[in-house]
């Protein structure tokens, strides 16, 4: 928690000396290295640090950290989740809420809950990337349950 709050604070004093009133990712590439160094350290006995420039990583974690949030940000990108968030679209759809929807409704949508567990369980391998979408699913799927049980029992 102290690093997120690190990180949150030098990334606006980062922004504030570049004279700009909102933080960028650039400033968070910025000092995450910095904050998170000593709290996140390489395995050097991976075989990504086998060979050449590769190796120098392993022993210089302030570049490691940087070059390991460069290569998330480019799968974050490759992947589309700005353009493409299903289970964003999913969190939107429950914002509404559920004051009036139908059973049938929050059925449909418990189905489009699974659906998406369905899809990231097919990829054979829980990625870091997708635990806050299975959490959230995960919450989403209690919710609309518990809904159609109190329907049901409501009669």
């Amino acid at each position: 928690m102290r690093a997120l709050q690190t990180l949150i604070m030098y990334a606006k004093g980062m922004a504030w000396f570049r004279g700009v009133d909102a933080v960028e990712l650039d400033d968070v590439a910025a000092v995450l290295p910095f904050v998170l160094r000593g709290k996140l350290l390489p395995n050097a006995t991976h075989p990504r640090f086998d060979v050449g420039a590769e190796r120098e990583l392993s022993t210089d974690t302030v570049s490691w950290l940087a070059d390991l949030f460069a290569q998330s940000c480019r799968q974050y990108d490759a992947l589309g989740r700005d353009t493409d968030d299903e289970v964003a679209a999913l969190l939107r759809e429950f914002d509404r809420g559920l004051d009036g929807l139908p059973a049938l409704e929050a059925s449909r949508r418990i189905t489009a809950v699974e659906a998406q567990l369905r899809r990231i369980a097919t990829v054979g391998k829980l990625y870091g990337r997708d635990f806050d979408d299975v959490i959230a699913l995960k919450y989403l799927h209690q919710r609309y349950t518990a809904y159609v049980r109190w329907q049901e029992l409501r009669g």
